[in-house]
């Protein structure tokens, strides 16, 4: 991965990432980050800050792990790499199977992610919540500046147009809504099949109440907070197991939807050798809770990769949606880059207001104060006209992209000093 450098007068937006598309399930999941190891990085950047580094954010779910970070020309791709150190994870190898971006591309990119255009289910609604939380946790944290802030609600509402205004989301099927419709076309066929659920977190529920809870049989839902399954059983009819029990039931369980946050596999294929095997099992989480080799008994299991393939299926439903919610991408990131523009000609304007208040001060210093008294008011009055137009004018350029070369010409020909 290799940047090009930005203009020096100007913040640098870089990301660095890793997702569904750049790397494996395998790969990926090495470089989840918890929400405990997300704000452990935050907390490292605010406190003591790498070289050039302002600003940071981070983003880890189940399809991708991504680094944004502002700062200034010091900053670059081992500025933001360096920060995962602190999780002990290979920054050689998240370089050889990651991506690195950097200012327009960066910030495209991450209004894509909160539309749904870059998720491995197309038109996914989860991530814009996810994006959301980003927001939040750096935010309380204290690593966000005015950039990154913006980029981040202009992402944010980026995601609520396109899903209030194309048909991107309809119909959609996430991870775990697409595990309760197959196990519901089942169910269909068998007698109360019986079903555990390890894990009580966003995943977990919708998958627990997206089944027809009048098809199954005994529903466990297994969780290391008893209190938390509790109250997720409750909403269906459902009996809530410690973490602890899951060998007690799993000999009786048909299917295993799983969907815990783990560092290792919760089940092992000696686990799974009761009388009664699971007739499916589906690891919805990240790292992986069920170990692969639990296929080799002959058992049914399907990963967030395998999914996919199936949901791959449904894609082609919201295509046609596609060309709309990219313009709407278009119109948010040309937004954001009015306001970028518009932000970097403040110190221009600023500098050049001084200029011609400092040469009217240094004339009314030549006047008796009879005349300063009359002068002042008109002086005043003639260089705030005499700047309207053209510092007006700057600001609409700055907004249509096009302020720059103008920017420049007025530091060169007023001698302005760069900030």
């Amino acid at each position: 991965m290799s940047l090009s450098h930005s203009s020096p007068d100007r913040p640098r937006l870089l990301c660095v990432g890793i997702n569904h598309a750049s790397a494996r399930l395998e790969v990926r999941e090495r470089y989840v980050l918890s929400k405990p190891a997300q704000a452990q990085i935050l907390i490292r950047a605010r406190e003591k800050p790498p070289a050039g580094l302002q600003e940071v954010a981070v983003l880890s779910t189940c399809n991708r792990t991504e680094l944004y970070g502002v700062g200034g020309p010091q900053m670059d791709l081992n500025t933001l790499l360096g920060l995962l150190g602190h999780v002990q994870v290979s920054r050689r190898d998240f370089s050889h199977h990651g991506y690195a971006l950097e200012d327009r591309d960066a910030q495209e990119h991450l209004l894509r992610v909160a539309a749904g255009l870059d998720s491995q289910v197309l038109g996914e609604s989860e991530i814009l919540g996810q994006v959301r939380q980003m927001f939040e946790l750096a935010r309380e944290i204290g690593s966000l500046g005015p950039v990154l802030s913006k980029l981040l609600q202009q992402a944010l509402h980026t995601g609520k147009r396109v899903r209030h205004e194309t048909t991107l989301g309809d119909g959609i099927l996430s991870h775990s809504s697409l595990v309760a419709r197959m196990l519901n076309h089942e169910a269909a066929t068998l007698t109360s099949p019986t079903v555990l659920i390890i894990g009580a977190g966003s995943m977990a529920r919708s998958a627990l109440l997206s089944l027809d809870r009048a098809r199954f049989g005994a529903i466990w839902v297994a969780n290391r907070t008893p209190e938390r399954a509790g109250l997720l059983a409750e909403q269906a009819d459902a009996e809530a197991i410690g973490l602890e029990a899951i060998g007690q039931v799993l000999p009786h369980a048909d299917f295993v939807i799983s969907a815990v946050s783990v560092q290792k596999p919760l089940l092992w294929p000696e686990h799974l050798g009761g009388t009664k095997n699971p007739m499916a099992l589906f690891d919805l989480s990240l790292p992986r809770s069920i170990h692969p080799s639990v296929a080799k008994l002959g058992l049914r299991l399907h990963t967030l990769d395998d999914l996919e393939t199936i949901l791959s299926v449904h894609r082609s439903e919201r295509q046609a949606a596609i060309p709309q919610a990219e313009r709407i991408v278009r119109e948010e990131l040309n937004a954001f880059a009015g306001w970028l523009e518009a932000r970097a000609v403040v110190p221009t304007v600023k500098a050049l207001r001084q200029r011609f208040e400092a040469l009217r001060q240094a004339e009314l210093e030549a006047l008796s104060p009879a005349e300063r008294a009359l002068a002042e008011r008109v002086t005043h009055r003639l260089v705030q006209k005499l700047l309207h137009s053209p510092l007006t004018r700057l600001r609409e350029l700055a907004e249509e992209g096009e302020a720059e070369p103008y920017r420049q010409a007025l530091h060169a020909l007023f001698g302005l000093e760069q900030e």
